[in-house]
């Protein structure tokens, strides 16, 4: 029986808060502040980072509070030449703390950024187009500390995968152990065609389907982007796998 006011292990951690990106595209100041109330809620361990593009990078060190720390994923634009000031900017900067650094690119030149730029400690996630490369990509992502990341829609039909296209790359990642993050579009828990675009979304739970069962579930599929929190949060308390807090006043904390 699931607690209330508590949020189940297979869900911890799993939403990184993205909420700076299409289609939330919230302001800088108005996407810190919400974060921080996510985290200060009674579902926070569903909340995992705070997800910034490298654009948002100079704007958000000015918001740093060095007694609010931070925790940032650095999403990176420019390939691999931007990873070594995307990851300063965020290490450099007190009230910022690194969580994570993502990068599109020729995989071979980000895992070769990643080791030079990224602390030990840390893994970063390559992002992969999937396709007829994906087997080679997923091996060399493999031989390294780094993980797997896919796209999963976007702001047009044609960055939104099949579903034997995710299914490639989630099986992939199965047989190689390779943790992997997901993100855009998976807004719902259950896969769903998008009134007002037409979009076939998918799932987050349908993929979590396609996994071994927990803990390895989460061992490997270690989190999406969501550009909201309320959406995959309020599919989890509907179909009764997260329950609210009893107390009113709890649930509105």
């Amino acid at each position: 029986m699931t607690e209330p006011g508590r949020i189940p292990p297979l869900f911890a951690g799993l939403v990184d808060d993205a909420a700076l990106f299409p289609p939330g595209n919230l302001p800088l100041q108005d996407a810190v502040a919400a974060h921080r109330a996510h985290r200060a809620a009674w579902y926070s361990d569903l909340v995992g980072p705070f997800v910034a593009g490298t654009a948002h990078l100079s704007g958000l060190a000015e918001l740093a509070d060095p007694e609010k720390p931070l925790r940032v994923v650095a999403v990176v634009a420019g390939g691999a030449a931007g990873v070594g000031p995307a990851v300063r900017t965020v290490m450099e900067t007190p009230g910022l703390v690194l969580a994570g650094v993502e990068a599109a690119g020729e995989p071979g030149e980000i895992v070769a950024a990643f080791h030079e730029h990224v602390p030990e400690d840390f893994a970063g996630a390559v992002e992969v187009p999937g396709g007829d490369s994906l087997d080679a990509d997923l091996d060399l992502i493999a031989e390294t500390r780094h993980r797997a990341k896919f796209r999963t829609g976007g702001t047009t039909a044609d960055a939104f995968p099949s579903a034997a296209r995710l299914a490639a790359f989630v099986d992939g990642c199965v047989r190689r152990r390779l943790p992997f993050k997901l993100t855009a579009g998976l807004h719902h828990a259950k896969a769903y065609v998008d009134p007002d675009t037409g979009f076939a979304h998918h799932g987050f739970l349908d993929v979590l389907g396609m996994l071994p069962q927990e803990p390895e579930a989460r061992s490997l599929f270690v989190s999406f982007g969501s550009c909201s929190i309320a959406e995959p949060l309020g599919d989890l308390i509907a179909l009764g796998l997260v329950v609210p807090p009893t107390d009113p006043k709890e649930q509105h904390a």
